[in-house]
């Protein structure tokens, strides 16, 4: 990690920390921000068996929206693979009640895996359900709640969110203000690419509260590149 002991560290506490339940990590472009996050993530992983779902965001992504709905499909095929027939029992249940069976097939559109927990193709209970499920935001909230609640623990990193378009940073809003544990998040994004005022740090501000930090990735020290270029030769 290039003599990046105490920032790690700071990362590791942080996720065990039960008063932290998203860390917005930010730097300049190509200090390495991501590369650090996913190999930090990738060892609490291996030492706890937590799932860490990704979402990259670009610059001229033409449906931004689709970034968030492949983060939520890979946790959706992680959950029908790895998880016990009891647990995807329950989530079709839960999942049932708070969306209908209609609206879970209606999110199915924008999260094609979670087709896969449907327990029958009878549309008729979902009815009551579907204006409260026509709320991508509130429907993709509570997958994520039902999920992680018979599940391993769930981290979910969001990277160049500078990049992400408003209904997307709604959504997410929506899922920090409303997550339960063990939902982790981690929110990445390039301090070149934001202006103070601009949409973007009205929607870090938005976000503030209690129990999100900010961890800043600095330049790599000297003894850092020197540690990088030894490993290279």
């Amino acid at each position: 990690l290039y003599n990046r002991l105490s920032v790690t560290n700071k990362i590791i506490d942080l996720y065990h920390s039960e008063a932290c339940k998203c860390l917005i990590v930010h730097g300049r472009a190509g200090v390495g921000k991501s590369s650090l996050l996913n190999q930090v993530l990738a060892a609490i992983s291996k030492q706890d068996g937590s799932f860490v779902a990704q979402a990259k965001f670009e610059q001229a992504g033409i449906n931004p929206l689709a970034i968030v709905a492949q983060m939520f499909n890979s946790l959706c095929e992680a959950f029908i693979r790895d998880a016990q027939p009891r647990a995807k029992a329950a989530v079709t249940r839960e999942l049932e009640l708070a969306l209908g069976v209609a609206g879970i097939k209606s999110l199915s559109l924008v999260v094609p895996s979670l087709s896969g927990l449907l327990a029958s193709s009878d549309t008729g209970s979902g009815v009551q359900y579907m204006n409260r499920a026509a709320s991508v935001s509130y429907a993709l909230g509570k997958l994520l709640e039902v999920i992680s609640a018979h599940f391993v623990p769930v981290t979910l990193l969001i990277d160049d969110l500078q990049f992400a378009d408003g209904i997307s940073r709604s959504i997410i809003s929506s899922m920090l203000e409303n997550a339960a544990q063990p939902t982790f998040f981690v929110c990445c994004y390039r301090d070149d690419d934001v202006k103070p005022g601009d949409d973007f740090s009205s929607w870090l501000q938005s976000v503030e509260s209690s129990d999100i930090e900010k961890v800043k990735i600095e330049n790599l020290s000297l003894d850092g590149v020197n540690e990088m270029m030894s490993e290279s030769l």
